[in-house]
């Protein structure tokens, strides 16, 4: 039902008011037609029933002499006249002791009729089956005057029955003739039909004319051809709908018009810098597409260029936002003066990011041009405040051709490319090569870093624990972890830690690291079973640039969220790292002592990092570099560094770890240096966090 309700509504007014009326003819036809012929069949078989008691009775009446002499012959014409009746099969005369006395027909008739056959002076239906009628009249001895009748017969029995006359007519002539009459009154109707289907469809036609001509024309203007009016003649509803229209239409054209000229505005401005007038990133990707298509198709040779200044956030930082404006602005006009208005496409695609297409070019010229905006850049000096600034520029570059991947690819390559200028040195400039090894290792730090991010959105890090175990210093058997991270690469391999280390910070995904690092610790510390619910302190390691406000919300918020004490969290920084970010760790030390958790500086003893800034970071916890501890046994020097580390730890209230201790011997050594606490292979491996 609900299939045919769509099929009716997809269909036009004019199509369901011609199915609806056409339906309704047919409906009313088709009862007249069937009311007829049924009429029509019983007027028929009655008077088929009619001229065959008609034709008994004649047969009877003409057969009085038959009987009466037993003469056949005198039957003879009142049975062929009988016969020639169409549809008449067989008749037979019996005689007045019921046996067959004449039969003529196709249709055989009995040798002798039921002796109890009712007595009837005239014609009657004496029997009827599936095929056939069966009428019987009595054969009565007569005069043809009644009154001479009158007179002969005194008596009440005034009649003698001589015998019956006994016809058969065959029902086929009235099938015949009803199929006739169905054929004549199907036909009459066909006609008719057909007559007034064309009348409908002239009569439809013309009331839904101008309904289909408005819906034409909306059709239209939905498809965005505006019709400015349309004929309003026809009856008054309609007149009304095409006024309304012709209103609402002329409003939204002159608002199209408007909108195509506010478009026009926008898009220029979509696609193109506000500061600078060059393009920008939408505009660029747009002009790199096509050119990648050009060196597919075409076979041309193209140069993708990605150049990003340096020193440019210490000016913007240092002399204000109007400052990096105009220094944007003069070193645009400045790479301009060395390309090709007609040709290259020059764009601005980041804050201090800018990208160079450099059309039908080859790498050599290319080389050119890159090395000549260098010098440039290095010889431009920036005034701002009677003050001079110079800056730099690193430029990747990459050749575009057929053999070029995807518009992905390509900025991967070119950016890629621009890292590793900046890594000798930055003002450099990178031509990736087939060959270029550093390219490769770029290339895999890109993979990590997709491995990594699949890991952090999709749970597929590990978490791995080892003990640090306490010496007899302490007076405590308690033993602490620390909690390691680990991304599964192979079955049984993993990611490099140093691997991982250098492809998050690469592609800023440390904070999201350590993120999800502290909020699946806390969820492990939070359950009954598992194993670092008895540990007295669990260490996790964080990286610098995750050390912000945002980060200290975090810890809060999640301590909170999975009701840990914070007396049992200890957060993990490298003395290395700690060298370019003293003030911010400084705080960020602050800080997580006020949540009331602890700080351990990591590895110290690898770097520059004098004691008096040891003093200023107020750490909880000194882990003392494992190739000092490993040194400390063979080397005087070594051995020196390690015992004055420990004894200032311990001046400074820090408790101290050596770390790396993987042989019993060392073990022993270290804990007769007087450490409070040794973390190695020699006292555990580092080992997934499974519940117990």
């Amino acid at each position: 039902m609900d299939k045919l309700k769509n099929i009716i509504n997809k269909s036009s007014i004019r199509h369901q008011l011609f199915i609806m009326v056409s339906a309704g003819i047919i409906v009313m036809l088709s009862a007249s037609t069937l009311t007829s012929t049924w009429f029509t069949n019983q007027q028929v078989k009655n008077i088929l029933l009619a001229e065959g008691l008609e034709h008994t009775e004649n047969l009877a009446r003409n057969s009085t002499l038959a009987l009466l002499y037993s003469s056949p012959e005198n039957a003879n014409s009142a049975i062929q006249s009988t016969l020639a009746f169409n549809g008449i099969d067989g008749l037979a005369i019996y005689d007045r002791e019921h046996n067959r006395f004449i039969f003529k027909g196709t249709k055989d008739l009995p040798l002798k009729l039921d002796t109890n056959i009712t007595a009837s002076t005239e014609a009657r239906i004496f029997y009827e089956d599936d095929n056939y009628w069966h009428f019987i009249a009595p054969v009565i001895l007569r005069t043809s005057n009644d009154e001479m009748d009158k007179q002969l017969f005194k008596e009440e029995k005034k009649q003698d029955t001589l015998g019956y006359a006994y016809i058969i007519l065959n029902k086929k002539t009235l099938d015949n003739i009803k199929t006739g009459i169905l054929v004549n009154n199907l036909g009459i109707a066909l006609i008719i039909y057909a007559v007034l289907l064309v009348i409908l469809n002239f009569i439809i036609r013309s009331l839904t004319q101008p309904l289909k001509y408005i819906s034409d024309v909306m059709r239209q203007t939905a498809q965005g051809q505006f019709t400015t009016q349309v004929n309003t003649s026809g009856p008054l509803e309609i007149q009304h709908i095409a006024d309304t229209y012709n209103r609402m239409v002329k409003a939204i054209s002159e608002r199209d018009n408007e909108l195509r000229a506010h478009n026009i505005r926008l898009e220029e401005k979509a696609i193109h810098d506000h500061l600078t007038g060059l393009i920008n990133r939408i505009g660029f990707e747009e002009s790199l597409t096509i050119a990648i298509d050009e060196c597919k198709k075409l076979d041309t040779h193209h140069v993708l260029c990605y150049m990003d200044l340096d020193k440019f956030k210490i000016i913007n930082d240092t002399c204000g936002h109007g400052a990096g404006d105009e220094l944007l602005m003069e070193i645009s006009l400045l790479f301009q003066d060395h390309i090709r208005h007609e040709s290259d496409i020059l764009a601005r695609i980041g804050g201090d990011e800018f990208a160079l297409i450099l059309r039908n070019c080859s790498i050599e010229k290319a080389r050119n041009i890159t090395q000549t905006i260098c010098h440039s850049v290095r010889d431009y000096q920036f005034n701002w405040d009677r003050k001079q600034y110079s800056i730099g520029v690193s430029i990747g570059v990459i050749p575009l051709n057929k053999d070029t991947g995807t518009l992905k690819d390509a900025i991967s390559s070119v950016d890629s490319a621009c890292y590793l200028a900046k890594e000798k040195g930055r003002g450099q400039i990178h031509i990736l090569q087939p060959d270029d090894k550093d390219f490769d290792n770029q290339t895999s730090q890109t993979q990590n870093s997709r491995l990594i991010l699949d890991a952090i959105e999709n749970d597929k890090f590990e978490l791995f624990h080892q003990a640090i175990a306490p010496l007899k210093t302490v007076g405590t058997k308690k033993i602490n972890y620390e909690i390691l991270l680990r991304l599964p690469k192979h079955q049984g391999e993993y990611m490099d830690s140093d691997t991982l280390i250098e492809s998050a910070e690469r592609y800023n995904l440390s904070t999201r690291i350590d993120q999800w690092v502290i909020e699946k610790s806390f969820n492990l510390l939070n359950q009954e079973d598992c194993l670092l619910k008895s540990a007295d302190l669990c260490t996790i390691n964080i990286s610098p640039s995750s050390i912000n406000n945002n980060l200290i919300n975090f810890i809060k918020s999640n301590l909170k969220k999975h009701n840990i004490k914070p007396e049992k969290i200890c957060f993990e920084i490298s003395e290395s790292s700690t060298i370019g970010n003293l003030k911010t760790v400084k705080s960020f030390i602050d800080e997580i002592h006020i949540l009331g958790c602890l700080f351990s500086l990591d590895n110290f003893g690898s770097g520059p990092l004098s004691f008096g800034y040891l003093k200023q970071l107020n750490a909880d916890i000194l882990k003392i570099e494992g190739i000092l501890i490993k040194e400390s046994a063979t080397d005087s020097v070594s051995l020196a560094m390690v015992k004055a580390i420990n004894e200032i730890g311990h001046i400074l209230n820090m408790k101290t770890i050596a770390n790396s201790v993987e042989t019993d011997s060392t073990l022993e050594y270290i804990n007769n240096l007087g450490f409070d606490y040794a973390q190695g292979h020699a006292i555990h491996k580092p080992t997934p966090i499974v519940n117990n």
